[in-house]
């Protein structure tokens, strides 16, 4: 049985969310090693699991846990989403300015794609049936309503970022 910190934060995260959060993150094998030690168990992902399966009372050790490091834990999350989406903005701002044309453009070509298909499924066509015009809708696969959605959030996060730096500036 191979399991990861992030796995355990997983099935902690009901019990102890700021925790569990904690434990799937960057930070994972130092928060582990806190659960374990104050679990009584090894410091190793399945041990840990093993140790809040095998016992319901372990539950009040791990909220004890959260509660006693709490402030340090949300610090540590907060740290880390917040060096993710620096580092995702970075990324999408070094593309804007790249002198190539396909690199400073793929990201909005990708999104007019996707905004076209779902504007053809979700409007053009149902309106075309109006008029006997029936045809088939193109299909949707889930990981490009994933992709939409990061594509939209990096977009937001970019702007943000170039507002952010533009009234810095001045």
């Amino acid at each position: 049985m191979s399991l990861s910190w992030s796995d355990v934060g997983k099935a902690i995260a009901g019990i102890a969310p700021v925790l569990g959060t904690a434990l799937g993150g960057p930070a994972g094998a130092v928060v582990g090693g806190l659960v374990a030690s104050a679990l009584g168990t090894n410091n190793d992902p399945v041990s840990v699991n093993s140790a809040i399966a095998a016992d319901p009372a372990n539950a009040a050790k791990i909220l004890a846990l959260q509660a006693q490091h709490e402030e340090n834990l949300r610090k540590m999350n907060l740290d880390y989403e917040t060096a993710l989406v620096t580092a995702q903005a970075g990324t999408i701002q070094a593309e804007a300015k790249s002198d190539s044309w396909l690199a400073a453009n793929w990201r909005p070509i990708l999104m007019l794609t996707f905004t076209f298909i779902v504007a053809v499924n979700y409007a053009f066509l149902p309106m075309a049936g109006w008029f006997g015009v029936h045809a088939a809708a193109l299909a949707l696969p889930p990981d490009m309503w994933d992709l939409l959605k990061i594509g939209i959030g990096g977009y937001i996060v970019g702007r943000s970022g170039e507002k952010i730096t533009r009234n810095l500036k001045q």
